[in-house]
């Protein structure tokens, strides 16, 4: 599988990880843990849990300010925005980068109570630790880092599959601890709406048809829509436009593509629909939007 996201492709370019391919990045160096997302904004494109052991650490995660230190686990979900203002001078800890792709293939798992979790990491992204959730945590960080180092293991995919997927069980557990699940079954539109939104949040460009989610949902449009108003308050139109909103924001403040190619990445059909939608959403032209802070 080769779906590299722009934070596992720096890691691997720049050599930062004891190990990272095109669907995860395993670190802990402290040089390096300080190095991922250089300072500055920047929004991530893949699951991060990183986890300090020593030294500390101020930072920005979707505006709001986080003083992290030992015992903490900051989690950012795709799509979060980090800002560290500067490097840390020293931290220690161990950091696991999950692309969206490698995440989608594991998503077949029953995590439960999942779309309550998204939900709850969203506001409160940074976890304080019992020591020993920390060792847990260090065991599975080193169990997994030693079998994808090793080479010859006849099962050696499915080895590192399993492993991960017992990983993403135990942290589901322990997220337990910090929100409060669902103690009755779901109602069938919290399971569209969860659905929905893991769908969306894994689709890379994201189509912009309420259509396109509805037939993977083996649902009509009309419904998929009336089910996100009632769970939401928002139409899945709606609810789509603020995602694809948040990726062209991205786009334009924090790379250099040109506007043609920021296109073509989203998947619009030309520049002046792009245009078209960017200024409905934002106000402001592609170019005035980029231009308006300068």
């Amino acid at each position: 599988m080769n779906d590299i996201s722009e934070i596992l492709d720096s890691i691997r370019r720049n050599d930062m990880a004891a190990y990272c391919d095109g669907r995860m990045a395993f670190i802990d160096s402290s040089r390096n843990l300080g190095s991922v997302g250089s300072v500055g904004r920047v929004s991530t494109d893949a699951l991060i849990l990183s986890l300090c052991l020593n030294g500390n650490l101020t930072v920005a995660i979707n505006d709001r300010e986080w003083a992290i230190g030992p015992g903490d686990l900051m989690v950012c979900l795709p799509g979060t925005t980090i800002d560290r203002r500067r490097a840390p001078d020293y931290i220690e800890g161990r950091c696991i980068c999950l692309s969206t792709g490698c995440m989608k293939r594991l998503s077949q798992i029953n995590m439960g109570d999942a779309w309550n979790a998204i939900v709850a990491l969203q506001s409160s992204p940074v976890l304080r630790l019992r020591p020993d959730e920390v060792q847990v945590f260090c065991n599975y960080y080193d169990l997994m880092l030693s079998r994808l180092n090793s080479s010859g293991h006849r099962y050696h995919e499915k080895l590192v599959e399993s492993l991960l997927m017992a990983f993403l069980y135990d942290f589901h557990g322990l997220l337990e601890r910090f929100f409060t699940p669902s103690s009755k079954p779901r109602r069938s539109a919290d399971k569209v709406f969860s659905d929905f939104v893991s769908l969306l949040s894994s689709a890379s460009p994201r189509p912009r048809d309420v259509a396109y989610y509805a037939d993977r949902l083996c649902l009509t449009p009309k419904y998929l829509s009336a089910v996100c108003k009632q769970v939401s308050g928002i139409t899945a139109s709606q609810f789509i436009a603020q995602f694809v909103v948040k990726d062209i924001r991205r786009l334009l403040e924090e790379t250099d593509k040109s506007i043609k190619e920021i296109c073509n990445e989203l998947a619009f059909p030309n520049p002046s629909f792009f245009g078209t939608y960017v200024r409905k959403h934002l106000g402001l032209s592609p170019r005035q939007y980029r231009d308006r802070g300068k």
